[in-house]
């Protein structure tokens, strides 16, 4: 508007400042700065809002997430790459009910596939029953009554919708990862900082377990087969590995879902599962060096996924590949070693020399 009033200015005739200017120049050069001075009076207010809003969205969230939510720089650029209606997703769980109430209206009047996958993530952690009940309501208008209820038939759904038309959803990593800090800040690492990915992020679910009760036994205690005092048809799983061959009875060993040991000099990490008995064993070292493997508390199509403590990737347990993180796109693969499901008095046949694992309560446990 301003540049057409100064044109309009010029069209009248070209100013001669060496002479005083006739009255309508005089008009025209006075609206014209006070077009400009409006202009950039109104983007100096507009850039203060969004300011003052976003010091608030931040002030807002660190009322009821963990105090450490922001205290970082990753956290804080992840929060500034959230879309207006993240924040509104993540604040259904402001503990002020008015400020729970005003969000839900936002996230449902801002309704797509982005905002359903977001929150049937936050299904587990929203303790306002108002809350659930509303967003319940709107998986049953949209996504068919029967559906409502059933968090695994929603996820369907959700992946059906995204196959035949999904949105770009550029920051539902970044979401992903604050969401989950609040569980564990570790698990920031898993999905914020545009780290590669192999798979679809939404289907990365979380397990409920606690990465601190479910540590991995590390380097767990072994005794001689004379002082087993095993039953000879207890089950055991059995390793051997350049001429060190070691059980770990079923009942000892399924108690910890993650173990590391060191077999015939070679370090190795097992899976371990109780129903059906099984146990899978990868070698720890790859071409970068030898890793430390911990359970992450998430899965990926009912598949645990471990994590590094090295590089922070997460890695399927049952292929032993990397998923997520910078392992991702290097052509690695952990090597398995070979395990047997057995009966103890078949394994000491076999293997007479064979080590077996010491009692729970007799374990040096290390957790880091």
């Amino acid at each position: 508007m301003a540049i057409a009033f100064l044109k309009a200015m010029f069209k009248v005739g070209k100013i001669n400042w060496r002479e005083k200017p006739n009255h309508w120049e005089v008009i025209l050069m006075v609206v014209a700065g006070i077009v400009l001075l409006g202009v950039l009076a109104a983007l100096a207010i507009n850039l203060q809002s969004q300011q003052k809003a976003s010091k608030e969205r931040l002030e807002k969230l660190d009322v009821w997430t963990n105090a450490m939510l922001f205290s970082s720089e990753q956290a804080r650029a992840s929060l500034g790459r959230l879309r207006p209606v993240d924040v509104e997703v993540l604040n259904l769980l402001d503990p002020d009910a008015a400020g729970s109430n005003k969000a839900v209206e936002k996230v449902i009047a801002n309704w797509n596939i982005n905002t359903f996958k977001r929150c049937l993530e936050m299904m587990p952690f929203i303790k306002d029953r108002a809350i659930a009940a509303r967003l319940r309501k709107i998986y049953a208008e949209k996504y068919g009554a029967a559906n409502a209820y059933d968090d695994q038939a929603l996820y369907k759904k959700l992946w059906q919708l995204e196959s035949d038309q999904g949105l770009p959803d550029l920051s539902y990593p970044d979401f992903k990862a604050l969401l989950y800090r609040r569980v564990d800040p570790t698990n920031f690492d898993f999905f914020g900082g545009g780290r590669p990915s192999s798979i679809d992020l939404s289907e990365v679910v979380w397990t409920g377990d606690d990465k601190k009760e479910s540590s991995p036994l590390r380097q767990p205690r072994m005794i001689v087969a004379n002082l087993a005092d095993l039953a000879a048809d207890e089950k055991v799983f059995g390793l051997s590995i350049n001429g060190d061959s070691r059980a770990y009875p079923l009942r000892r060993i399924a108690r910890h879902s993650l173990f590391s040991d060191r077999i015939g000099g070679i370090d190795v990490v097992g899976v371990t599962s109780a129903t059906p008995p099984a146990m899978i064993v990868y070698e720890t070292k790859i071409a970068s060096g030898n890793f430390s493997f911990v359970p992450s508390g998430f899965s990926y199509r009912s598949d645990k996924l471990l994590y590094d403590e090295q590089t922070k990737s997460l890695w399927s347990a049952s292929s032993g590949e990397p998923l997520k993180g910078e392992m991702v796109g290097k052509g690695i693969k952990l090597v398995t070693r070979p395990v047997k499901v057995t009966e103890w008095n078949v394994w000491r046949a076999q293997y007479p020399a064979t080590k077996v694992m010491a009692p729970l309560d007799t374990q040096r446990e290390v957790a880091k």
